[in-house]
This record gives structure tokens, C-alpha cells and sequence, in this order.
């Protein structure tokens, strides 16, 4: 069984933009055009070698701190920032800062919890090779795992960027990570590790 709790040995600043809707097939030339663009803008740099496989860790670029919310305090971000994560395969992107689980929301809005019973999205989308469909508790239909929503902040995707030791982003950068992966479904969840 898969271990998908991380137990970090530090708090640490994260910001996750997933995309939700990429198959597994496509997630790695999508991964490659947003990085692409992050490198165009100077918002990571290329890393000094190229490690073949997922996850690929790409150095903050200078550029990086003009995306953040409180831009005229955000300092010199390029010498605190981690970095950007790439991650490409089924991951559950979370907040361990929230208090307690999320509740899970169907596509017709009925809310349960995360783990009820029964009811373990996170087991099915680790376990399932091709779009985990998880039944609904309330209405009985079965959704794809990445059609369903989350509160607070959650998301199960094949794609998702995690900026790390960043101050807060805007959603400038989450609204054109969006659109150079449209029409796709995209999610930024953030927190602390």
C-alpha cells in the first residue's frame, strides 16, 4: 500500500497549481510547455543537468517575485525561493496546514467528507490505472476522481507545479499557467508542509 501522507521534518511554504484534468499520456508534453514558458519569463532557470523522469526540480529565476501577491514585499524572492517541483503522475496535492480533512463535493454538489467509510477518494485514484471513478454517497452516480471538488484546498491531478518557499502567489500566475494547459480544469491549492 502507498504511503501518500508526506511527514516532512520541517514546516515548509509550498503553492500548487494542478492540473486536474491532464491523462497520464499528456501530462509530461504539457509539463514541458508550461516550463517551457516559466523559463521564457525567467520565473525558474534550467537546472544544471537534466535528470531524465519525474519530478524535475527547476531552480526560482529572478523573475519569480514579480508574481507574488505583496510584490513590494516580497524582497529578493530568488534568494529564498526553492524553487518550482514538477510533478507528473497521479499525486494528491494538499494543505497540512488546514484543520482536519477537506470535505469531498461531487459535480452535483453534494458534500462528504473525505474519508468516510466507504469512501476513500484517495485510495481509488492511487489504485485505478486509467480515470478513478468514485461513487458518490449522497446521489449514487460515480464521478471521475478529478471531476470532484474540494474545501478546503485539494487536488488530485496527473500535472501539478509546487512552487516552494515562495511568498504568497497572485492569480495572475495561476490564470496563465491555466491558459497555456486549457481547456483544462486548474486548481491552486497552498499551505505549508
Amino acid at each position: 500500500a502507498r504511503s501518500w501522507l508526506p511527514f516532512p521534518a520541517m514546516s515548509r511554504d509550498h503553492f500548487n497549481i494542478v492540473d486536474c484534468d491532464a491523462t497520464l499520456d499528456e501530462a509530461p508534453e504539457l509539463a514541458e510547455t508550461v516550463i517551457a514558458w516559466m523559463i521564457s519569463e525567467a520565473i525558474v532557470v534550467a537546472p544544471d543537468s537534466d535528470i531524465p523522469g519525474w519530478p524535475k526540480h527547476y531552480p526560482g529565476g529572478p523573475r519569480l517575485g514579480e508574481w507574488a501577491v505583496a510584490r513590494e514585499s516580497a524582497g529578493d524572492v530568488t534568494l529564498q525561493a526553492e524553487g518550482v517541483d514538477v510533478e507528473v503522475g497521479r499525486q494528491v496535492f494538499f494543505n497540512m496546514s488546514a484543520d482536519g480533512w477537506p470535505d469531498a463535493i461531487c459535480p452535483k454538489g453534494h458534500r462528504q467528507p473525505l474519508l468516510k467509510g466507504d469512501f476513500d477518494i484517495v485510495s481509488e485514484w492511487y489504485a485505478a490505472s486509467g480515470p478513478a471513478r468514485v461513487r458518490c454517497l449522497t446521489c449514487e452516480s460515480a464521478y471521475p476522481a478529478t471531476e470532484w471538488s474540494f474545501e478546503p484546498d485539494f487536488a488530485l491531478g496527473n500535472l501539478g507545479f509546487t512552487f516552494w518557499g515562495v511568498p504568497p502567489l497572485g492569480p495572475g500566475l495561476v490564470e496563465r499557467i491555466a491558459e497555456l494547459l486549457a481547456p483544462h480544469r486548474v486548481v491552486a491549492v497552498a499551505g505549508t508542509l
